[in-house]
């Protein structure tokens, strides 16, 4: 339950304990009740809806929110100018479902409200508007409510709340890879007339679609005949995307991510314009031993902060492939995707490399510590090289003669965490060296 309902539902159960006897209300629990059967009879898979709220709170407001399979997928402030107006961070917990509105009514129904006036939408059941007064003595405890559904239809619909998708990465048989560094390639869909259009990265192009189900079809592309310089490789990268968009796709929609599948092996991702970010990275010649909650036992990359303090980065850059005993300056383009498709509130970014700036190897014999290195069954395996371990990012290294590694691979079971020290030895397959190891 949001922090609204919970609010309310607070108020309403002080309500109870005051003395009230009543009965809860017959007709308002049959039309409650009708309410919710229209609801879950006709709801749509995808619908696009206003939802207004009045009441002594932080989020009072007039808010758009777009719903596929019953999740929220975009919400946006009406009263906030803007392309896409999100709604502010610490806000967007506080937003009600139309699901939730009807718990919140049923609570109210249980408890005896002092004003209860409710209307509902006769296709939908959804509440039109409601007005509740919780306790007839208590002031600021007054709140109303209500929702408009204004575009309903098939997932694909959805693509007309945005104006234009921006191309982020192309998935092929060999793995994943972000655009080319100073170059955009963008994508509109125009429902209407059942053709998409925008720029391939040098050349404006357009072509026919149509949609059936969650399939795409693209066909007849056109395009400007320039031909630019520069950045290095920009028309190979504009050929490979419109011979890719042509033809027939799986399309697929996660929080403001845009999947276009062709075949097994390839596929595009796009975002709505606005959602990237530029960011200069300075990542160090070392790893160090982290925890991450949904993921386990991690080895991050160590960054340099505007402070220039270390700390830990554990999440991935698709498309940069770091190597001890390397310092780098990188720029990445970070996805800023502040919706789930779980809750609203949740917040993801996901980084794509860009360009290295600068790479500067280390001296050999550099010594790399982790005082609280987190030991698990899979942080050091044996290889097929008698003597040679990798680490859990497949790392490998050998142990010097002050170090007994008989018993590494079990360490896990007497240890949570070790205290040790590895040495650069500029060799590309064995670039480490355990060369300390103190159990905690």
């Amino acid at each position: 339950m949001n922090r609204i309902a919970s609010i309310l539902v607070i108020s309403l159960l002080f309500l109870a304990g005051c003395g009230s006897s009543d009965e809860p209300d017959d007709n308002r629990q049959a039309e409650l009740n009708l309410a919710k059967q229209r609801w879950a009879q006709n709801k749509p898979d995808y619908y696009r809806y206003d939802f207004n709220l009045a009441c002594f709170c932080m989020v009072s407001g007039n808010f758009d929110i777009s719903v596929l399979d019953g999740e929220y997928v975009l919400a946006r402030d009406n009263l906030i100018d803007g392309l896409d107006n999100q709604v502010p961070e610490e806000l967007k917990h506080l937003l009600m479902s139309i699901d939730e509105s009807f718990n919140l009514l049923q609570d109210a129904i249980n408890n005896n409200a002092h004003v209860y006036e409710v209307s509902y939408d006769s296709q939908y059941g959804y509440p039109v508007s409601a007005t509740l007064d919780i306790a007839e003595n208590i002031a600021d405890d007054e709140y109303f409510f209500g929702y408009e559904i204004t575009e309903t239809g098939e997932a694909f619909n959805i693509l007309d709340n945005i104006s234009e998708w921006n191309l982020v990465n192309f998935t092929t048989i060999v793995g994943v890879a972000p655009i080319q560094y100073g170059t955009e390639i963008t994508l509109s869909f125009d429902l209407d007339n059942n053709t998409i259009s925008g720029s391939a990265g040098c050349n404006s192009y357009s072509g026919d679609m149509s949609i059936t189900g969650d399939q795409l079809t693209v066909s007849q592309i056109v395009s400007t005949e320039v031909y630019c310089m520069e950045p290095d490789g920009v028309m190979d990268q504009e050929n490979n995307f419109l011979g890719g968009l042509s033809g027939m796709h799986t399309i697929s929609f996660s929080s403001y991510q845009l999947s276009l599948v062709l075949g097994a092996d390839a596929g595009m991702l796009f975002i709505p314009e606005g959602k990237q970010v530029e960011q200069s990275l300075s990542i160090l010649s070392h790893r160090k031993s982290c925890d991450v909650v949904e993921v386990g036992q991690l080895l991050c990359l160590v960054v340099l902060d505007g402070q220039n303090t270390e700390t830990n980065f554990a999440d991935p850059i698709i498309g940069f492939y770091p190597k001890w005993g390397f310092n780098y300056e990188i720029v990445v383009q970070a996805l800023d995707l502040p919706y789930s498709l779980v809750t609203i509130g949740d917040y993801e970014t996901d980084y794509y490399h860009q360009v290295t700036v600068s790479e500067m190897e280390d001296d050999v014999g550099t010594l790399y510590r982790d005082e609280t290195f987190l030991v698990t069954e899979n942080s050091f395996t044996e290889t097929s090289v008698v003597g040679t371990y990798k680490l859990i990012d497949e790392t490998r290294f050998t142990c010097s003669a002050e170090v007994s590694c008989d018993n590494l691979l079990t360490l896990y079971q007497s240890a949570s965490s070790v205290d040790l020290t590895f040495r650069y030895t500029g060799i590309e397959d064995t670039p480490l060296e355990l060369v300390a190891l103190t159990t905690n």
